[in-house]
């Protein structure tokens, strides 16, 4: 095996923990490069097998992005199985997080054969790099065979990001080590700060009969529609129809929040009303009332202050579609036709 020089450091437990979102991922046409080496001249490659696992620390300018992918240099796979490949943020001390939260996204593992070369790692979740902030990319061989992994000459990169330190494990992640900064593996972070679609993955009728349609029906505009029938109030301020959708944000403290939905109603003389609830306050926030419409019609609302809209922790986010008679209407039946309850949030 090859090792780089340096004196190591204590070692500390490292435990695994899952991190899912359901959203539309940033695409690779909207990236930009956050911090690269890939131009940089060779020095040596480690042969990553189960006995050594590496990782490679970068850290963020002063803004948030959404992680497109990691490229490094990698290759001459040799009767590989497994690979685990991960993005941890640093603990208070700068070194990779052995805790449970500590791991952010596992990654998409491209094919290892062949001569060594620029490959891409594309993160299984949604994953918000937030400002000034240390990361680390991890790798290793989770059971028989090896791979390559490169490592550069010089210590010079190019964006607005760094490269930091690497650590070593030398039983499969239990315990990790810290060799410093020079000659940091091969590493390009591609970024985006363009905003992304979030569909729920919860919903309640909580006023009102769901006649057809599901959870699919709400995640994009595609005429496969939810439908629901309005039910039985106590109050007239209530309404008959009342659909409420969950989900979760990416990141904690988003720049930019807005909710879209896209429905029309059965019959005319209905008013809507679009809420987001404000963890904050602990309520409901009404950002739109109209007239309902009997035609396909989309509303986008935008919070002032995003993060109000963000539970702390969770990063939960909840809106509502209320509709109801403000006035007389001619029938006692009326449905609404829900063809899509969305967010986008820009990191």
């Amino acid at each position: 095996m090859v090792l780089k020089e340096k004196k190591m450091k204590s070692p500390r437990i490292l435990v695994t923990f899952a991190l899912a979102c359901i959203a539309f991922s940033p695409s690779s046409s909207s990236a930009v490069v956050l911090v690269s080496n890939l131009n940089e001249p060779l020095r040596d490659t480690t042969v990553m097998d189960q006995s050594i696992w590496a990782c490679q620390g970068f850290k963020t300018d002063a803004h948030p992005y959404f992680l497109v992918d990691i490229r490094t240099i990698v290759g001459e796979a040799t009767k590989l199985e497994t690979v685990s490949a991960q993005l941890r943020i640093s603990d208070a001390n700068g070194d990779i997080d052995p805790s449970p939260a500590g791991l952010l996204a596992d990654f998409n593992v491209p094919d290892l054969t062949g001569a060594l070369s620029a490959r891409a790692f594309s993160p299984q979740s949604l994953v918000v790099l937030e400002p000034n902030t240390t990361y680390y990319f991890m790798l290793g061989v989770d059971a028989a065979g090896s791979f390559g992994w490169s490592y550069a000459n010089t210590n010079n990169t190019t964006g607005s990001g760094t490269l930091g330190n690497y650590e070593y494990s030398l039983d499969q992640g239990a315990t990790w080590a810290n060799f410093g900064n020079d000659f940091p593996y091969y590493m390009e972070v591609n970024v985006s700060q363009q905003p992304v679609t979030i569909a729920p993955t919860s919903f309640a009728v909580f006023r009102g009969t769901r006649e057809s349609g599901g959870l699919s029906s709400l995640a994009t505009s595609d005429d496969n529609y939810m439908v629901i029938r309005n039910g039985v109030t106590a109050l007239r301020s209530e309404s008959p129809i009342t659909l409420r959708v969950a989900a979760a944000s990416p990141g904690e403290s988003p720049t930019e929040l807005k909710f879209a939905v896209e429905n029309r109603v059965s019959i005319s003389g209905l008013t809507q009303r679009i809420d987001l609830y404000n963890y904050t306050l602990g309520r409901y926030d009404l950002l739109d009332q109209r007239t309902a419409s009997q035609t396909d019609t989309v509303v986008t609302v935008t919070t002032a202050t995003p993060v109000d809209y963000v539970e702390n922790g969770t990063r939960k986010i909840q809106s509502q579609l209320r509709i109801r008679a403000d006035g007389p209407v001619f029938t006692n039946t009326w449905r609404a036709f829900v063809d899509e309850t969305t967010w986008e949030i820009t990191p």
